[in-house]
């Protein structure tokens, strides 16, 4: 028995419109969840279109309107630093240097400061992590974007700039180590010490 096209045809249709059903409701729930990697992707910047600061600027106060600026209040103080310029994390003094990484232990904190430039300073490894922006998600854009974030986990800790990930590969780490645990002095030891 032979189909005729026109009813293959009326077959794809409507499955397709059953496909569309779900998928609609499902990306409208994406979007106004504002899920990290589709949000930090709003701020990515063309490699072929320079925009000015002033156009980032803008930008930047429009996505942080909507999805507020975070990043864990620490009281510990910073034993190393990014000096968020031109379009790298500088942390070793090195302009050069493609990704800067900063080593610390568990329990430490970073601080992160504006030199110059319109950046954001998100963790992750890129906009399409779906982890972006979990840890911290903060704009560098003048001296009072400056911050301090205490990590307390030992791991890898990526971050990069939305607006120069793609065109500049602007990113950084920071590596988190588990601080070495202390020898415990026993009661016969110390007797031992002082016999």
């Amino acid at each position: 028995m032979r189909v005729p096209r026109f009813a293959f045809l009326l077959v794809l249709l409507v499955l397709g419109a059953i496909a569309t059903s779900f998928a609609v409701p499902w990306l409208a729930r994406a979007a106004r969840s504002g899920g990290a990697a589709s949000a930090a992707s709003s701020l990515r910047m063309d490699p072929g279109m320079p925009m000015s600061d002033a156009e980032m600027l803008r930008q930047l106060n429009v996505y942080y309107a909507a999805h507020p600026p975070h990043a864990a209040v620490t009281t510990t103080p910073p034993v190393d630093s990014f000096l968020v310029s031109n379009f790298i994390f500088n942390e070793d003094g090195n302009p050069l240097t493609q990704i800067d990484t900063a080593h610390i232990i568990a329990g430490q904190s970073i601080r992160f400061k504006w030199v110059n430039g319109v950046h954001t300073c998100t963790s992750g490894s890129g906009p399409l992590d779906p982890n972006s922006g979990f840890f911290f998600d903060m704009p560098m854009s003048s001296a009072g974007s400056n911050f301090d974030f205490e990590f307390d986990t030992p791991g890898t800790y990526p971050f990069y700039c939305q607006f120069h990930v793609s065109s500049n590969n602007m990113k950084g780490v920071v590596e988190v180590s588990a601080a070495t645990p202390t020898r415990a002095q026993t009661w016969g030891g110390i007797k031992k010490t002082y016999r």
